[in-house]
């Protein structure tokens, strides 16, 4: 609980990806962590992640900032929704969620249940 951690991006055919276990990994643009770390793996479109960030009630959240407006897709397990800047989204559990966000500094929260997000891809 209480850790900080910022990893990169990487950009493939016009997708920034990002995973929490590194498996994207060599790009310049930052996120930062905070709250504690899920050992679950889980596989999303193939790919599997062996670990994650949880977002609970009192710690938990993402944080980046986007230089122009984009599609981010959310990879994540557990609760019905999550938040960004406040403004809860409905999230499936296992697939995943996308929505269109401006360019501006976003944080991702818990929204219902505790959230396990283990990628988020921008386009």
């Amino acid at each position: 609980t209480g850790n900080y951690m910022w990893t990169q991006f990487t950009l493939t055919e016009n997708v920034i990806k990002w995973s929490y276990d590194g498996t994207y990994t060599e790009n310049d643009i930052e996120i930062t962590t905070t709250g504690e770390e899920t050992n679950d793996s889980y596989t999303f479109d193939g790919v599997k992640y062996t670990k994650g960030i949880k977002l609970q009630q009192l710690s938990g959240s993402i944080r980046f900032t986007l230089e122009e407006s984009m599609n981010v897709t959310i990879y994540q397990t557990g609760g019905s929704t999550i938040k960004i800047n406040g403004t809860r989204y409905s999230a499936t559990t296992g697939a995943g969620t996308t929505v269109t966000l401006e360019a501006g500094n976003y944080e991702i929260t818990k929204g219902d249940g505790v959230a396990k997000v283990y990628a988020i891809f921008f386009k």
